[in-house]
């Protein structure tokens, strides 16, 4: 029976989602699985609850480790596992109970073909509300061989949607080969803190024979206030800088005398900015007032990295909210952006408790 390594990060995690997280993986109908659970230095009881499930069932191995984030403990999982394949479950979230026998039956179907199976989830954002995560929304199917149609389904030539849910740069919800990983060096980069699984996947897709997806709803993601990449972040700004350029180093590794990669690069930092005003400029204005956020946004946004984002894509194919974005950030027209993006958080935060 094939053996399936998944890593489960554990740092501050309610315990609540803690135990559903675990307890959806030891309960799965596929019984060969080696469950690694890394507690990152969490500075509560997580540690020792991880240490107790390990007690209860034989295949639950636990790292403890000084606190290194996210990248840092998924390094650490992919270098202790034993299985073929390996998987991500972050611990506040929870996967269905057939999902690794059905994912198995892919792999049988499409693994010699392909070195990443993927499939879809949930964003859950209560127990009685979760909204389906379609990936490639209708479609059911869908098999990238070439380099282009992998890179393409992360790193798009331009903006075709508003801003999602989830798009399918993440790494939950999919299994890697191993040995892809372990062969080539593929590693999630130590200290990046936003978008790590976007710069990942593009490496990956770099060396992968393929990539698979199938429309099954199995992952379920979990929107809690607490969540990491959900609320208010004050850093936000260095660590999307951070994120940015960690792009472009990729960009110039892989492809630096491609002009379509560059652009491919200034349509995935765009939207990073623009995430900057729901996490932080916006809430800032709630807090301590319109002017002052105001202020401080005009210094901040002069990122370098950032101003070359926005006064070099060609934003031509873009769809109409983001070639506003686009022209309201190239002209620095902050106040007529803060206002839209106060609207736009305000009526998505309606939409999620609907």
């Amino acid at each position: 029976m094939r053996l399936f390594s998944i890593i489960v990060p554990v740092y501050k995690v309610p315990y609540p989602l803690l135990r559903k997280s675990i307890d959806s993986i030891i309960g799965q109908t596929h019984k060969n699985l080696d469950i690694i659970l890394v507690d990152d230095g969490s500075p509560d009881e997580c540690g020792r609850i991880c240490d107790d499930f390990a007690k209860r069932d034989s295949r639950i191995r636990v790292i403890h480790q000084k606190n290194g984030g996210l990248s840092v403990v998924r390094n650490v999982g992919v270098e202790a596992a034993k299985g073929e394949w390996v998987s991500f479950v972050d611990g506040d979230d929870w996967i269905e109970v057939n999902t690794y026998k059905t994912v198995n039956t892919l792999i049988d179907k499409y693994g010699a073909a392909n070195d990443v199976i993927a499939w879809d989830g949930y964003a859950d954002f209560s127990d009685t509300n979760s909204k389906p995560i379609n990936f490639f929304g209708e479609i059911q199917s869908k098999e990238m061989a070439t380099l282009t149609e992998k890179i393409d389904s992360v790193m798009p030539e331009y903006h075709t949607a508003g801003l999602r849910i989830a798009l399918f740069d993440v790494t939950w919800a999919r299994v890697y080969r191993r040995s892809l990983l372990v062969d080539n060096n593929v590693e999630n980069i130590p200290g990046l803190k936003r978008a790590q699984d976007l710069v990942f996947n593009l490496e990956v897709f770099e060396y992968a024979k393929g990539v698979y997806y199938e429309n099954i709803n199995l992952y379920h993601y979990s929107m809690h206030e607490e969540a990491a990449t959900k609320k208010y972040d004050v850093a936000i700004l260095s660590k999307m800088e951070q994120f940015s350029l960690a792009l472009k180093k990729y960009v110039e590794k892989y492809h630096p005398d491609n002009a379509e990669y560059r652009q491919r690069m200034y349509v995935k930092i765009m939207p990073k900015i623009v995430e900057c005003f729901a996490q932080y400029y916006v809430p800032l204005w709630k807090k301590e007032g319109m002017l002052k956020s105001l202020n401080i946004l005009k210094k901040e946004l002069e990122i370098p990295v950032f101003r070359e984002a926005v006064e070099t894509m060609d934003g031509s194919k873009s769809v109409l909210k983001m070639k506003v974005f686009q022209f309201l950030l190239k002209n620095r027209l902050y106040l007529p952006l803060l206002l839209i993006c106060r609207l736009q958080t305000e009526r998505k935060a309606k939409w999620m408790k609907q």
